[in-house]
Protein backbone atom coordinates (compact mmCIF):
# COMPACT_ATOMS: atom_id res chain seq x y z
CA UNK A 1 0.00 0.00 0.00
CA UNK A 2 3.15 2.20 0.14
CA UNK A 3 2.84 5.35 -2.72
CA UNK A 4 5.19 5.25 -5.66
CA UNK A 5 7.70 7.79 -3.76
CA UNK A 6 8.07 4.65 -1.24
CA UNK A 7 9.06 2.02 -3.90
CA UNK A 8 12.85 2.55 -4.58
CA UNK A 9 13.96 -0.10 -2.14
CA UNK A 10 12.10 -2.73 -4.37
CA UNK A 11 8.92 -4.31 -3.54
CA UNK A 12 8.15 -8.19 -2.30
CA UNK A 13 8.55 -10.52 -4.81
CA UNK A 14 4.68 -11.75 -4.89
CA UNK A 15 2.76 -8.32 -4.23
CA UNK A 16 0.82 -6.64 -6.21
CA UNK A 17 1.32 -2.76 -5.82
CA UNK A 18 -1.90 -0.79 -5.09
CA UNK A 19 -1.18 2.43 -2.91
CA UNK A 20 -3.61 3.63 -0.42
CA UNK A 21 -4.75 6.53 -2.11
CA UNK A 22 -6.03 4.09 -4.59
CA UNK A 23 -7.29 1.93 -2.16
CA UNK A 24 -9.00 4.74 0.38
CA UNK A 25 -10.84 6.29 -3.03
CA UNK A 26 -11.61 2.78 -3.95
CA UNK A 27 -10.06 3.67 -7.50
CA UNK A 28 -11.21 1.35 -10.31
CA UNK A 29 -7.69 -0.70 -9.64
CA UNK A 30 -8.62 -1.36 -5.86
CA UNK A 31 -12.46 -2.63 -7.12
CA UNK A 32 -10.71 -4.73 -9.32
CA UNK A 33 -7.86 -6.45 -7.04
CA UNK A 34 -11.27 -6.95 -4.60
CA UNK A 35 -13.42 -8.28 -7.10
CA UNK A 36 -10.56 -11.03 -7.85
CA UNK A 37 -10.08 -12.15 -4.75
CA UNK A 38 -11.30 -15.24 -3.12
CA UNK A 39 -12.57 -14.63 0.40
CA UNK A 40 -10.99 -17.92 2.04
CA UNK A 41 -7.61 -17.25 1.37
CA UNK A 42 -6.28 -14.51 3.32
CA UNK A 43 -4.73 -11.07 1.70
CA UNK A 44 -1.56 -9.58 3.44
CA UNK A 45 -0.92 -6.06 3.40
CA UNK A 46 2.22 -4.65 3.89
CA UNK A 47 3.52 -0.76 4.03
CA UNK A 48 6.33 1.73 5.10
CA UNK A 49 5.63 2.03 8.72
CA UNK A 50 2.61 -0.70 9.04
CA UNK A 51 -0.10 1.84 9.83
CA UNK A 52 -1.26 1.90 6.16
CA UNK A 53 -1.19 -1.80 5.94
CA UNK A 54 -3.47 -2.13 9.30
CA UNK A 55 -5.65 0.33 7.39
CA UNK A 56 -6.03 -1.43 4.02
CA UNK A 57 -6.25 -4.46 5.85
CA UNK A 58 -9.53 -3.35 7.59
CA UNK A 59 -11.09 -1.74 4.84
CA UNK A 60 -10.96 -5.32 3.29
CA UNK A 61 -11.72 -7.18 6.45
CA UNK A 62 -15.15 -5.12 6.43
CA UNK A 63 -15.73 -6.30 3.46
CA UNK A 64 -15.79 -10.40 4.53
CA UNK A 65 -12.34 -11.37 3.63
CA UNK A 66 -9.09 -12.14 5.74
CA UNK A 67 -6.99 -10.21 5.63
CA UNK A 68 -3.44 -9.79 7.76
CA UNK A 69 -0.87 -6.72 8.42
CA UNK A 70 2.77 -8.03 7.72
CA UNK A 71 3.87 -4.67 9.13
CA UNK A 72 6.52 -3.03 7.05
CA UNK A 73 8.50 -3.76 4.40
CA UNK A 74 11.59 -3.17 6.28
CA UNK A 75 10.36 -6.26 8.01
CA UNK A 76 10.37 -8.19 5.07
CA UNK A 77 13.47 -7.20 4.36
CA UNK A 78 15.28 -8.17 7.73
CA UNK A 79 13.25 -11.47 7.71
CA UNK A 80 15.19 -11.96 3.72
CA UNK A 81 12.07 -12.56 2.18
CA UNK A 82 12.02 -12.37 -1.87
CA UNK A 83 11.80 -8.92 -3.35
CA UNK A 84 12.23 -7.57 -6.71
CA UNK A 85 12.62 -4.34 -8.30
CA UNK A 86 9.28 -1.70 -8.36
CA UNK A 87 7.43 -1.38 -11.25
CA UNK A 88 4.46 1.38 -10.81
Amino acid sequence: VREAAELQQGVAQPARWIPLSKIQTDAPEWKEFVSKQDKNQRVVFYCSKSECAGEAAQKLAQQGFKTGNIGAYGDWLKAGLPTRASAP
